[in-house]
Order: structure tokens, then C-alpha cells, then sequence
């Protein structure tokens, strides 16, 4: 995803008050990727399944409590 669009998303779904979780990785955080390459790791995080996100958060905040 481009950082445009997920600043279009936020602002078009977020209160701007409100605290939301928020992960994200940039390619400094991987060490010597071609162009190619991240392109690719982009294109693989767009077609990830994150549905179980949502459930893991919950689980490590329920042991927490």
C-alpha cells in the first residue's frame, strides 16, 4: 500500500481523537532488498490473510489481564 492511500483510508474511516493500533513496515526494515524485490514483498502483504490479527491482540490482552 502506498502512504497516500492509507492516509486517505484514515482520514475517510478514523477519528482523528481516537487511539488506533497501527503496524507497518518500511524498507529500512529489511536489510539490502532489490526494487524487485520489494515490490514483491509489497504485493505478498497486500494479499496476506490478516483475519487473525484482531484474535491474536485479543489473546495477548486477555493474558495481560
Amino acid at each position: 500500500m502506498k502512504v497516500k492511500d492509507a492516509i486517505k483510508l484514515l482520514k475517510e474511516n478514523c477519528n482523528p481523537e481516537e487511539e488506533i493500533i497501527i503496524a507497518w513496515w518500511d524498507r529500512s526494515c529489511f536489510n539490502r532488498m532489490t526494487d524487485n524485490e520489494w515490490s514483491e514483498a509489497t504485493e505478498a502483504g497486500d494479499d496476506m490473510d490478516w483475519s487473525s490479527t484482531q484474535e491474536d491482540l485479543t489473546m495477548a490482552i486477555e493474558q495481560d489481564n
